[in-house]
């Protein structure tokens, strides 16, 4: 999307929103912790922090502006995303912290807030978020445990040939309650989800290192 248009359609936004707008933009950048985004109502970023502008590894703003979570995250992820940016959008109803797993799919948590925003027309015109990663323990769902070892042993020998009897065994699930339950929560099947790990991982090697592509290939799996 050319700058100027982003330009155009990011002050649009912003003036639909309130006078009051810039002022709690600038508070969103100073949370170094806390990730944070505004969408429109067609679920197009108008605005990212500096946290999440690491997280979803964009360089500037104006890359981001004009864009969906489709164009940044796997498609199970960004529906995941988009599907609850468009219920609140949608009721008007707040979702406040909401446990997930992470855009990385790590084995780290996040808690989601989400509220809708209202123009001066009294109109729902788009939606805010703000993200932090989990660091207690206790505002995890015990439930999560069983799938977060599960993640742990992906993200630790994903270059190894991983069956679905290897996941299984870490959890007390039989091998069909294991599979749904998995795509419950990841939003993909475990295969999906250790194909993304190898792709995130050599990912990381071409930004980090001098190897060849050919030896990151075999090194991920």
């Amino acid at each position: 999307m050319p700058i100027d248009r982003e330009n155009k359609i990011q002050t649009a936004f912003l003036k639909q929103v309130g006078d009051n707008i810039e002022a709690f933009l600038l508070l969103l950048d100073a949370m170094p912790d806390t990730a944070a985004y505004l969408k429109d109502r067609q679920g197009r970023i108008m605005f990212l922090n500096n946290r999440n502008l690491e997280n979803c590894n964009v360089k500037e703003i104006s890359d981001a502006i004009g864009k969906t979570s489709y164009d940044l995250f796997p498609e199970t992820c960004a529906k995941d995303y988009a599907d609850h940016d468009s219920e609140v959008m949608r009721t008007g109803t707040p979702i406040i912290n909401m446990i997930s797993f992470s855009p990385d799919l790590t084995t780290k948590f996040i808690c989601t807030s989400r509220v809708p925003l209202y123009g001066k027309n009294k109109q729902v015109v788009g939606v805010a978020a703000i993200y932090r990663y989990v660091t207690d323990a206790k505002e995890i769902p015990e439930w999560f445990s069983n799938f977060s070892d599960v993640a742990a042993f992906i993200n630790t020998r994903y270059a190894e040939q991983i069956t679905i009897e290897d996941l299984v065994r870490l959890t007390r699930c039989s091998s069909s309650q294991f599979r749904r339950g998995f795509k419950k929560f990841f939003k993909m099947t475990p295969m999906d989800y250790i194909l993304l790990t190898r792709i995130n991982a050599a990912r990381e090697m071409l930004d980090h290192s001098t190897r060849l592509i050919a030896a990151i290939a075999q090194a991920v799996g």
